[in-house]
């Protein structure tokens, strides 16, 4: 049984859970009220570092896909602790609202576990946002890895917490080697440099011309658009936003970038990039019969768009639904050339 393989839970530890999924934890001081230098860096995640797999969005398929996880993650010579719900199911979610904030604050509060990887994405992470301890991230940073529905609590803890945070595979993804080459991001407090693209990857294209440097923001387009006029939503000013998305037709994706327009994104960024905007065709699914008079492709919305904001943007970075998924780290200060289609991560992300 994959529960006699990981780490155990503390009948003490089981109950600071269970408390946490009646309290609702204050949130810290947002964000948009404190400098950019108040922005916090977790510890680097190093050999035999304890991290903590979770479901706070969709529902785990079964325990192999537990066991699976945790052994992605021993490759990673980290040790996985298994939270206590994160086999619930509630319809599509993974557990009650309850049960996954109890998971999320009991791996917040937990000083020996170092990081919380979520084990996939689905939808209900903005479900719980209302019930998370900010404070305990503010106090304690740890990494938070995820991407897809995970965006919400990204975007979250940057804007409550002011703590930098990862975009990147999922507990149960698959860890290409690309993906691998990319951990540096998580384990070495100097800068990353130049983002990586893999052989073979998405073609790399210039949208709008030009340079820009800010805060990195973003993930899912869908999630991003869905926490506008929140609480939980980042400012943007000043920021690069990167977005990607699956399974969207290309009118949608217009509509999400409209609505980023109508809310004053093209005065308020600085840059935008692009990542996979793939379509996820069901199993026998004839392919869609594409008019070219009655239609625009994913590129043709992507450019238009892009010009009606007005900002330097450029597509193809390889982060996203993809196998080759690079690691980004949320928050930090990155510059961005859209004629060169690069993205400079600037500061080092974790501290020693």
């Amino acid at each position: 049984m994959f529960l006699d393989k990981v780490t155990s839970l503390s009948r003490r530890d089981l109950l600071v859970g269970v408390s946490a999924s009646v309290i609702i934890a204050p949130a810290a001081a947002s964000v948009n009220s404190v400098t950019a230098a108040s922005f916090k860096r977790p510890k680097a995640l190093k050999p035999q570092d304890r991290v903590a797999i979770l479901c706070p969005a969709g529902a785990a398929d079964g325990p192999e896909h537990i066991e699976k996880a945790c052994e992605k993650v021993r490759s990673l010579a980290l040790e996985p602790v298994v939270m206590p719900n994160a086999l619930a199911r509630f319809g599509y979610l993974g557990g009650t609202d309850q049960e996954r904030a109890a998971d999320l604050n009991q791996a917040l509060r937990d000083s020996s576990i170092r990081g919380l990887f979520t084990l996939r994405g689905g939808y209900g992470a903005m479900r719980v946002l209302e019930q998370v301890d900010y404070r305990s991230m503010r106090r304690d940073p740890k990494i938070l890895i995820g991407f897809s529905d995970i965006t919400a609590l990204h975007l979250a803890f940057l804007a409550k917490s002011a703590v930098i945070t990862f975009h990147g595979p999922c507990a149960e993804s698959s860890w290409s080697d690309f993906s691998r080459s990319t951990w540096p991001v998580l384990s070495d407090p100097t800068p990353f440099g130049m983002c990586r693209h893999p052989d073979g990857g998405m073609e790399l294209t210039t949208l709008v011309p030009g340079t820009a440097r800010g805060r990195l923001i973003g993930g899912n387009l869908s999630l991003i658009v869905s926490l506008l006029g929140t609480p939980f939503m980042p400012k943007l000013d000043g920021a690069i936003l990167v977005c990607e998305d699956i399974g969207e037709e290309p009118y949608r994706v217009d509509r999400m970038l409209t609505q980023l327009a109508l809310a004053g994104a093209g005065s308020k960024l600085r840059g935008l990039v692009f990542g996979n905007f793939r379509k996820r065709p069901k199993p026998g699914q004839i392919p869609e019969v594409i008019e070219p008079d009655h239609t625009f492709t994913m590129e043709q919305v992507l450019l238009e768009r892009s010009k009606q904001l007005g900002i330097p943007a450029y597509s193809g970075l390889s982060f996203g639904h993809i196998s080759d998924n690079h690691i980004l780290p949320l928050g930090t200060i990155v510059e961005m050339d859209a004629n060169s289609r690069i993205l400079h991560l600037q500061e080092g992300a974790v501290v020693y």
